[in-house]
């Protein structure tokens, strides 16, 4: 009897098979127009992913949200560390603002997906002075005091009546110098507008100052 002594082939490894190397069939493939991980082990994934997550984290980290106001804060010391960030805090508002620039309306949303004119408000106050403003424009207008057109400065609140989001106060910005606002358009979202647009002029309600010097 003839014995066959030659070794059983192996079993295909999954492990062994690797995708050919095709053009334009990387991780940023133009061919394709999108986003595809490269076909490596899990652990490489999850390191990919942590390097874009600590990229991400380093861009961000000029715009970091001062710290927020709790209950045990007295209102003097409040009042006071707020003047102080105020005055000192110009540049700073200005880099948040930009950072909201673009982002889509939507009313009643709260988060850079989409947000309205009041959150948009509340948001760039927060990461600016980490003061939290109540979240509709009527009771906003309702805080600090009144303050004349021609004595804006910057972070005062203008409001403005009777606009597309209903009658009475219903439209609110940051005043930003220069005699422009930020705010959250229905039609641009978040942008900077002047006070003297014939639309919000016609609309203008007032101003308040969250600070009292």
């Amino acid at each position: 009897m003839t014995i066959d002594r030659r070794l059983p082939l192996p079993s295909p490894d999954r492990k062994a098979i690797r995708e050919p190397a095709l053009p334009g069939n990387g991780p940023f493939s133009s061919a394709s127009g999108y986003f595809r991980f490269p076909a490596t082990s899990l652990r490489m994934k999850l390191a990919f992913l942590s390097l874009l997550f600590s990229a991400f984290l380093w861009a961000c980290g000029s715009i970091a949200p001062a710290p927020r106001y709790t209950h045990s804060d007295g209102p003097d010391r409040v009042v006071g560390e707020l003047q102080k960030r105020r005055r000192a805090s110009k540049g700073r508002l200005l880099r948040v603002v930009n950072s909201y620039l673009g982002v889509p309306y939507k009313w009643g949303g709260t988060t850079r997906k989409g947000m309205d004119c009041s959150a948009m408000t509340r948001a760039v106050y927060r990461e600016t002075y980490g003061l939290e403003l109540p979240r509709t424009s009527k009771q906003m207008y309702r805080l600090g005091r009144s303050i004349r057109k021609s004595d804006l400065k910057p972070g005062d609140l203008v409001f403005f009546t009777d606009t597309y989001s209903g009658v009475g106060v219903s439209h609110v910005g940051i005043y930003i110098g220069k005699g422009r606002f930020a705010h959250a358009s229905v039609s641009q979202g978040g942008t900077i507008t002047s006070l003297a647009h014939p639309y919000f002029d016609l609309r203008y309600a007032g101003a308040r100052r969250i600070t009292w010097r």
